[in-house]
């Protein structure tokens, strides 16, 4: 495969030091698209490549794996030529999880690998009725996994949970609400952002018993500000602050958003 470079800029703060540094670091083979990145300790990342190609359904996914932050990658492909792989969450060095859509028919897929990417196993696709897309997966921890699955054409989303480490899944249904990006705090506690259709509001589920109950709060802004469908990052950074950023698609310039709160949701 010839060389052909992309480039990742990383973000790394110095133990010794106070200043921020970033670092660019080149991806060899034909990789012209990176979808997600992870990295799971101190030498190893985790990314989601794909070749690009004319046309939409020759597109090709990879797993690109670095033993030493980047210098060197392994390249990996999935299984399937079929799918297109979105998104990864690796809960350490061998176990992860990945999901993607079948190009061609609207359909979702969760693979699993215990041995670093080397090998995959199907754990859920979509049901036959329905047409969907996974918006976001996550470990919460190691015996529990979780993902928000948008259905095309419907009012309400899947919340899908695994209490066996991700090898099998069980569905909810959201009626309603559209499930977008999960941000997970701690082995117990994570939030979900969301759209109330009836009420045209954003709103965040938040749960502290894995998914048990949820909670809701509202940032007071209506679905037309575009926030349950173009969030782009959605963080917890400390016991009380919270983070959602999007942007506005009823802007032609897409005006940016960032919402902070300090309070668990009460102020934005």
């Amino acid at each position: 495969m010839k060389s052909k470079f992309i480039t990742l800029i990383m973000f790394f703060i110095g133990f010794s030091s106070s200043i921020a540094q970033w670092k660019s670091i080149p991806l060899p083979t034909d990789i012209t698209i990176i979808k997600d990145i992870q990295i799971v300790s101190d030498t190893i990342i985790f990314a989601v490549g794909i070749i690009d190609k004319v046309r939409f359904s020759d597109r090709e996914s990879y797993l690109l794996k670095s033993k030493d932050l980047g210098d060197n990658w392994e390249v990996i492909k999935f299984p399937n030529n079929a799918l297109e792989i979105n998104k990864i969450d690796f809960l350490n060095t061998q176990v992860g999880i990945a999901t993607g859509n079948l190009k061609s028919e609207h359909k979702s897929i969760i693979l699993k690998t215990n041995n670093g990417g080397e090998g995959w196993n199907i754990v859920w696709t979509t049901p036959d009725t329905l047409q969907t897309i996974v918006n976001d997966i996550k470990y919460v921890n190691e015996n529990y996994s979780i993902a928000s699955i948008r259905c095309y054409y419907k009012d309400y989303s899947i919340f899908l949970k695994s209490n066996t480490g991700g090898n099998s899944y069980e569905g909810t249904l959201f009626n309603k609400i559209l499930l977008d990006k999960i941000a997970v705090k701690s082995d117990s506690v994570f939030y979900v952002n969301a759209g109330n259709i009836e009420k045209n509001l954003h709103t965040i589920l938040v749960t502290n018993d894995l998914g048990v109950s949820f909670g809701t709060f509202s940032t007071s802004l209506s679905l037309g500000d575009g926030m349950s469908s173009n969030v782009i990052s959605f963080i917890t950074v400390d016991d009380n602050n919270l983070y959602v950023g999007g942007s506005d698609i009823l802007m032609d310039s897409r005006k940016p958003i960032l919402l902070k709160c300090t309070d668990n949701g009460n102020i934005w």
